[in-house]
C-alpha cells in the first residue's frame, strides 16, 4: 500500500496536505477494514468447509449402516423364508389333520348311532321273538337245530296250536 501510495505521490503534491493525510487516513481504514473482511471470508470459508467435511463424514457413516442393515434385514429375511414356509406347511398339515379327525369323529358318530339302532332293533327283535318260541322247548338250546327228540314233538303240537291263536 506504501508502495502504491508513494508512486501516487506525485498527485499529492498537486493537493494540500491536510487532505492528503485525510485521504490517507481513510485508506489506511479502509484497507484494515478490507483485511478484516477477508480474515472473516477465510475463518467463514474454513468453518464451512469443516462442517462440509464432517456432515461428508456422517454421511459416509449413515450409509455405511444402513447397508449393513439392509445386508442384515436380507439375511434375516433369507433365514425367515425357508420358516415361513415350514410354517405353512404344518398350517396345512394341521388343516388336513383337523379335517380328517372330523371326518373320523363324525364317522364315529354315525356308527355309534347305526349301533344304537341296531341295539333297539336287536334288543325289540328278541322280545318278540320270545313270545314266538314255543314254550316247550328248552331256552338253553339253539333256535335252529333240527333234531328235536321225540318226547318234544307231542309239546311241538301244543306249540302249533298256540302259534295259530296268536
Amino acid at each position: 500500500l506504501t508502495c502504491r501510495l508513494e508512486m501516487a505521490g506525485e498527485l499529492e503534491e498537486c493537493q494540500d496536505e491536510s487532505k492528503s493525510s485525510n485521504a490517507l487516513v481513510r485508506l489506511l481504514a479502509m484497507e484494515e477494514e478490507r483485511n478484516v473482511l477477508m480474515d472473516e471470508l477465510e475463518c467463514q470459508r474454513v468453518h464451512f468447509q469443516s462442517q462440509y467435511d464432517h456432515e461428508q463424514q456422517q454421511y459416509a457413516m449413515a450409509m455405511t449402516e444402513l447397508r449393513e442393515e439392509q445386508a442384515m434385514a436380507e439375511k434375516d429375511r433369507s433365514l425367515m423364508r425357508p420358516i415361513e414356509e415350514k410354517l405353512q406347511q404344518k398350517q396345512r398339515e394341521i388343516t388336513q389333520v383337523r379335517q380328517a379327525l372330523s371326518k373320523a369323529e363324525h364317522q364315529v358318530e354315525q356308527e355309534a348311532a347305526n349301533a344304537k339302532e341296531m341295539q333297539r332293533a336287536a334288543s325289540a327283535g328278541p322280545a318278540w321273538l320270545s313270545v314266538l318260541r314255543c314254550p316247550t322247548r328248552s331256552v338253553g338250546r339253539d333256535l335252529a337245530a333240527h333234531d328235536v327228540p321225540s318226547s318234544d314233538r307231542a309239546g311241538s303240537g301244543q306249540c302249533q296250536a298256540m302259534l295259530w291263536q296268536v
